[in-house]
């Protein structure tokens, strides 16, 4: 997973910067009592940013890593699990779909 730092949030477009790189995501978050805001930090797999890969898009959800709407964990599918840093505490979430 790669860090990236929330630069802004606006309602669910949200700002990531990474070194050079920024990105532009629309992402919505299930199942947490308080929403990433400016200077937290989301970490996730590159692939999710790759507009190569097949599953890629800039609209994404997350949710609780028991949601019956996401696939499950495992290692194949470890590139749809993130984490959030708010407040300097870890919050782990995996894709959701549906």
């Amino acid at each position: 997973m790669k860090k990236f730092k929330i630069k802004s949030v606006d309602n669910y477009n949200y700002i990531l910067e990474e070194s050079d790189n920024t990105y532009d995501l629309n992402l919505e978050f299930y199942d947490i009592e308080n929403l990433p805001k400016e200077n937290d930090y989301i970490y996730m797999s590159e692939k999710l940013l790759d507009k190569h890969y097949d599953e890629y898009d800039t609209q994404y959800c997350f949710g609780a890593l028991d949601s019956e709407y996401g696939r499950l964990v495992q290692e194949e599918t470890q590139e749809e699990v993130i984490m959030l840093v708010i407040d300097n505490k870890k919050i782990y979430l995996k894709r959701l779909f549906g």
